[in-house]
């Protein structure tokens, strides 16, 4: 059987799916062991194997500091803030070099035959080909595409047909290569220190045999139903477990609330969007990510607040998700047939809310409000939604289409037969 790393973001939406595909590698005999640095071990399930780095060139507290950042990100409207981007984009490429700097040896020292890599870290596609490893390439966020026919997926453009359409997308990517220098030079130092050819960005990075999508055709403008070596699995899942402190929702709650793990500390984002569900006959239970002090309560007046939640359960009665676009969060309400209402924060969520927009299975609202007008906004949406059925039908559709691939199971299916069989 095969030892394979798994080379993420340290972020608990990267990481998590991450831990299916390893489960299900698991299952087969395989070994799979998380390259981790300082800090990030706190999303793993204690049975997980890793390869801890030191990472001496990053400050002790270095996660913590870029999760609050991340968190303290403008919202996205039009296109990204600029400034903010490039001192995350600084960040990223630290991440990149602690990797490429510390992890090849470790690799070597315990015998890795091929990795799993996030497409979001470029030090995955790095490291696997300066050490000769197959590797496969996992979207766990929306696929990287420089596909002059799409939008690029950090805007919240809208697909347009014909010349002008891919005039404005190439444009886009060309103005989003020059915004991500700090990366692409990280990358490019790398790709030329190890003779590596012409790597000169993240999509470089990719692997040429295999990519693995957490989404389906039919939540990416139905554009395409291959996309290169791209397979859509659908998402992946470790088949249900839940979180071993997580108490079960209360009864009566029936909308669900939340910013994920890294921008949950926008309270009053978080308390416009709950009122907009009570203003509407809802009861909403609110997760918060631990990114709100005084701690979570369960209210006697239907305010349920908590750290967090196991999203089954919740999502098993609740009419609506109210959230920020994460899209672990959006393909977690889908499965479940559970219509959206999206406020992108930062990253692809605004591409994302675009898409579950364009296949009708929700609304989205801009943050870039004055409070009134979003809070008005938003329980005008929550209004829509519940009072046309169509919303939780396409909903409903969408997730019978996610579910149809074999999510976590396919991907390590995939990984077998293209990455770990040998080759005559």
């Amino acid at each position: 059987m095969a030892h394979v790393a798994v080379i993420a973001p340290p972020f608990a939406g990267h990481l998590n799916p991450m831990q299916a595909i390893a489960g299900s590698l698991a299952s087969h005999g395989h070994r799979v062991s998380f390259v981790t640095l300082p800090g990030a071990a706190g999303h793993l399930g204690q049975t997980i194997g890793q390869l801890n780095l030191v990472a001496p060139g990053l400050p002790t507290d270095f996660l913590a500091r870029l999760k609050h950042q991340i968190g303290a990100t403008p919202p996205i409207d039009w296109w990204p803030d600029v400034k903010a981007l490039r001192s995350l984009l600084i960040a990223l490429a630290q991440m990149t070099r602690a990797l490429c700097c510390e992890a090849p040896a470790r690799l070597r020292q315990a015998g890795v035959d091929a990795i799993l890599a996030d497409q979001t870290e470029a030090g995955g596609g790095l490291i696997a080909r300066h050490l000769g490893l197959p590797f496969a390439s996992v979207a766990n966020a929306l696929p990287i595409d420089p596909d002059p026919e799409m939008p690029p997926i950090f805007t919240t453009w809208r697909p347009v047909q014909g010349k002008l359409g891919v005039l404005r997308n190439r444009i886009g990517y060309a103005l989003a290569d020059i915004m991500a220098d700090p990366l692409n030079s990280e990358i490019t130092q790398w790709a030329e220190r190890w003779r590596l050819g012409r790597i000169r960005c993240l999509s470089d990075c990719l692997s040429p045999t295999l990519q693995l999508a957490q989404i389906v055709p039919a939540l990416n403008f139905s554009h395409r139903q291959t996309l290169g070596d791209m397979v859509f699995c659908g998402p992946f899942r470790n088949g249900g477990e839940a979180l071993p402190d997580a108490p079960p929702p209360p009864m009566a709650a029936n909308a669900f609330v939340s910013l994920g793990t890294l921008q949950g500390g926008r309270r009053d984002l978080l308390r416009a969007m709950t009122s907009a569900c009570q203003e509407n006959g809802l009861h909403p239970l609110t997760v918060h990510g631990g990114g709100l002090s005084p701690k979570p309560h369960d209210g006697s007046d239907d305010l349920w607040l908590r750290d967090h939640t196991d999203h089954g359960p919740i999502l098993a009665q609740a009419r609506l998700t109210l959230c920020h676009g994460g899209l672990n969060t959006v393909l977690d309400s889908l499965i479940a047939g559970v219509p959206l209402l999206i406020v992108p924060l930062a990253f692809e969520q605004a591409a994302i809310a675009r898409r579950v927009v364009a296949a009708g299975a929700g609304l989205a609202v801009s943050a870039k409000r004055s409070p009134a007008r979003l809070a008005a906004g938003l329980s005008r949406a929550v209004s829509e939604i519940l009072h046309d059925p169509t919303y939780g039908i396409r909903a409903i559709a969408l997730g019978t289409a996610l579910k149809q691939p074999g999510g976590a199971t396919l991907a390590a299916k995939m990984m077998e037969t293209v990455c770990l069989t040998p080759r005559p």
